[in-house]
């Protein structure tokens, strides 16, 4: 759209003092969930996709089993993230579920007797009475947990790594795990190490998944909601805030990331820009890109699809990441419109269909440039598609209806859409 591009050029002449919101999502076929903040960084800066895993649940208030109190709580695969706010402005604000322990609880066994003393070449743990050692030359269990620990400064490397896994609970042994493979294991408080001697060197120790199997063999406690309170209305949360995305691959082979923010803030905002960082399965970044939300001015609790296409995406994309730039103002928009006849219908090409339909200028001044917005939901209420299209007419005197045609290209099995309308003054 050439009013887009005239904006994106005079963004590119200007530095903004921007204001920040992150999310790391990946593609449907892997979780439907997203790491948001605080845990997005806390994840991102410790271990990211080969020590948590994905995330399997959305951020929600649990009650902790051993301390009975609710905190901001997030699974992921292999640990359970909770937000401590006693801890607030410390390292430790975020904590990490004892899920080793708290398994072998579920299993019903008890911790091993200790063994008989230390091992030469390996760790030895006289809290627990037992050995963590290499498998392999210098590969193995005893330089996976030395070289993993979490991000903490003023603690030197073994404190980190034993505030990341813990010490251990058991002596290595064989044992079948959930995927069936009969492998060496040991427990750890916050981690099960497995060695999987055929795998290259770098995937030789994996991490169970523990997130998965404590929280499906004994969901985990939601807290209540609080019973209504005649309150005032909470203050906004000063964010815009990322809703729901999805990705899928075109049939020319580009990536496009589609979703919508809405704006939590007191104010009006512009250039809500959507920044994508990719990820191949190591975590390792492959690719980058951005786009713009289509409503060009958010009002305080206004929502508006995005997408972002990388035209000629690299091989192995598993992930990626969403951070929200914008900045406040005071201009107001051109938004007040009434939309009538809408009807949708196939067009000629597979998946694609023409919305049609009337819109009638209702804020008082003529108009040019009437643009109609689609976005495309799921069942479940996640965008799948958005598209947009202009009016027929150039432009709009105070109360002049006109109809447009918008095609979507790709319907995505939407199962609903919304349509929002923008101008600029004449």
């Amino acid at each position: 759209m050439l009013r887009r591009f005239v904006v994106l050029a005079l963004l590119s002449l200007v530095i903004w003092p921007r204001a920040v919101a992150a999310q790391t999502c990946f593609p449907a076929d892997k979780t439907p969930f997203c790491y948001d903040t605080p845990f997005e960084a806390y994840w991102q800066a410790n271990g990211g996709l080969a020590v948590f895993g994905y995330p399997i649940t959305a951020a929600a208030n649990e009650t902790n089993r051993d301390t009975g109190q609710t905190y901001l709580t997030q699974w992921a695969e292999r640990n359970r993230f909770e937000v401590h706010p006693e801890n607030a402005g410390t390292p430790y604000a975020i904590l990490l579920g004892r899920l080793g322990a708290d398994r072998l609880a579920q299993l019903g066994r008890a911790n091993d007797p200790r063994e008989s003393g230390p091992k030469d070449g390996c760790l030895w743990f006289e809290q627990t009475g037992h050995n963590v050692c290499n498998q392999q030359g210098s590969l193995g269990f005893k330089s996976y947990w030395q070289s993993h620990g979490l991000q903490i400064d003023g603690l030197d490397s073994y404190a980190r790594s034993l505030q990341l896994f813990g010490l251990p609970l058991t002596a290595p042994q064989m044992e079948t795990n959930a995927a069936g493979d009969t492998v060496l294991t040991q427990w750890f408080e916050r981690a099960r190490f497995e060695w999987h001697p055929n795998e290259p060197d770098e995937f030789k120790v994996l991490l169970g998944l523990l997130g998965r199997e404590v929280a499906s063999a004994s969901p985990p406690p939601v807290a209540p909601p609080p019973a209504p309170t005649p309150t005032p209305a909470p203050a906004p949360a000063n964010t815009v805030t990322l809703l729901s995305h999805s990705s899928y691959t075109s049939s020319t082979g580009s990536y496009w990331i589609v979703g919508e923010v809405r704006n939590d803030t007191a104010s009006n905002v512009q250039y809500a820009k959507v920044v994508a960082s990719y990820y191949d399965a190591s975590n390792n970044l492959i690719a980058t890109d951005s786009g713009y939300s289509a409503i060009d001015i958010l009002t305080p609790g206004q929502r508006s699809p995005f997408d972002i296409l990388l035209l000629d995406p690299p091989a192995g994309i598993d992930h990626y990441s969403l951070q929200v730039t914008w900045d406040t103002t005071n201009r107001q928009p051109l938004h007040t419109f009434t939309l009538s006849s809408i009807s949708d219908r196939p067009a000629s090409i597979d998946d694609w269909r023409y919305i049609t339909g009337q819109v009638r200028n209702d804020t008082g001044k003529t108009v040019q440039y009437v643009e109609i917005i689609a976005t495309l939901y799921n069942n479940d209420g996640v965008v799948v598609q958005t598209d947009f299209t202009f009016a027929e007419l150039d432009e709009l005197a105070p109360g002049q209806t006109s109809p447009f045609e918008l095609l979507v290209s790709g319907w995505h099995g939407a199962a609903r859409y919304e349509l929002q309308v923008q101008a600029l003054a004449k």
